[in-house]
């Protein structure tokens, strides 16, 4: 399975200075060594192969999501860091992939996009990420009880609805700048 960078669920509207794809099997040798030396069956592995602008190419591979959802590579705010939802979901600057950035579970249910501002907004199960393409702003209380829809963003304030585990849908709103929620859904003490 190859995934375009701009046909996954998570693919952004920002611009990028790379190519990327996934496929589900190690690219080369050395990364099937590394994947069976990990514990990381073939079968279970997503890797994303990157292109570089004026860069030479590179792949790397991670655990496939646990919860069924489909692996996909997506643009993020800075042109030269790209993401992936695998296991988990991350970040990594497409000219020097060290160190993923780890931006949270990979039930990365919707997104919503300040293309302007140069961040993005991912709801997940339980609560939003702000990241800006270098690092996470901010992540918000937990707003939900099971996942997040809805997600949307306009006039710095960010909009969802909340499901819990009933299917019972409440509201919620987010400061775009501070992180601080309003409404939801909140466990009781």
């Amino acid at each position: 399975m190859n995934v375009r960078v701009d046909e996954g669920a998570l693919a952004g509207g920002f611009a990028r200075a790379y190519d990327a794809r996934i496929t589900t099997e190690a690219v080369t040798p050395v990364q099937r060594s590394i994947a069976v030396a990990a514990g990381i069956e073939q079968d279970n592995a997503v890797c994303v192969s990157v292109a570089p602008d004026g860069g030479a190419a590179w792949s790397c591979c991670f655990p496939q999501p646990r919860n069924g959802s489909e692996p996909c590579v997506f643009t993020t705010p800075n042109p030269h860091v790209a993401g992936v939802r695998a296991d988990f979901v991350y970040a990594f600057d497409v000219r020097g992939p060290d160190e993923p950035i780890d931006l949270g579970d990979d039930a990365i249910t919707c997104v919503a996009f300040d293309v302007h501002g140069g961040r993005m907004f991912l709801g997940g199960r339980f609560e939003v990420t702000a990241f800006d393409g270098q690092r996470v702003l901010w992540r918000s209380r937990q707003v939900s009880l099971d996942y997040i829809s809805g997600l949307s963003y306009a006039d710095g304030i960010v909009h969802g609805i909340a499901t819990d585990i009933d299917g019972e849908a409440v509201e919620f709103t987010i400061d775009a700048r501070t992180g601080e929620a309003q409404g939801g859904l909140e466990i009781q003490p």
